[in-house]
């Protein structure tokens, strides 16, 4: 099918009349007592983690976490190799407190 002048006004014009699908909506809709920002944010992780580099010790969190909660550093060498966890020590903080606590990073 050619398009002609007559067909492009034409549809020129159906796009126009169409109603728009934007949706003008206030800059703030949130429910300022429902919560507190500093809430939300404290679940993302910060800055220095990389949760895609810690995927070994993710697959390894119940050892981790048994080891942690048995305070036996040489339990969760078992759990993963060094590197690995001390590169996850910024993601978790219980990691991280367990890891510094033992000077093992």
């Amino acid at each position: 099918m050619k398009f002609s002048v007559i067909s492009t006004i034409t549809l020129i014009g159906a796009v126009q009349a169409a109603p728009s699908a934007v949706v003008n909506l206030p800059a703030d809709m949130s429910p300022r007592a429902a919560f507190n920002e500093a809430e939300v944010f404290s679940f993302a992780p910060p800055a220095s983690c990389s949760i895609l580099g810690c995927i070994s010790v993710i697959g390894a969190a119940k050892c981790v976490k048994e080891a942690i909660e048995d305070d036996d550093y040489k339990a969760i060498l078992d759990c993963g190799k060094k590197k690995d966890l001390c590169s996850c020590a910024g993601c978790f903080s219980a990691l991280g407190d367990f890891l510094d606590k033992w000077g093992i990073c």
